[in-house]
């Protein structure tokens, strides 16, 4: 997650992001805010969002529940807030034999998965 001065930011990083850049899987695609690298690819995808955009959502699957502790602090804390997410599906664990949790040690940084993950 990085922290970005306004969510209006986050949201100019997002478009930006959209026509200015591309992975192995070609150009990211844009839906419901989120922006997606290889949305719909068998080994991996990543994608970004406003976490403050998706908490204000009017869905039932973002929204913090009103009777949560300290919900409006969290609200604000996520309002600048651009989140990725790397999702590696079960054949690219399997061949980056990180397909069981035994695996998996505190030192599997990110930097040596990406260096693995082909497109």
């Amino acid at each position: 997650m990085w922290n970005l001065p306004i969510r209006a930011d986050v949201r100019s990083w997002l478009r930006a992001a959209e026509f200015q850049s591309k992975s192995r899987h070609g150009r990211p695609v844009t839906r419901g805010g989120t922006l997606y690298f290889g949305q719909h690819s068998r080994g991996w995808s990543i994608k970004f969002s406003s976490k403050g955009g998706e908490l204000d959502a009017t869905g039932k699957s973002h929204r913090l529940p009103n009777e949560i502790l300290d919900r409006d602090n969290l609200m604000k804390w996520a309002d600048n807030k651009l989140r990725g997410e790397l999702m590696l599906r079960s054949i690219q664990l399997k061949e980056l034999e990180l397909d069981r949790a035994s695996n998996w040690t505190e030192t599997t940084p990110i930097e040596h998965l990406m260096t693995h993950i082909e497109g």
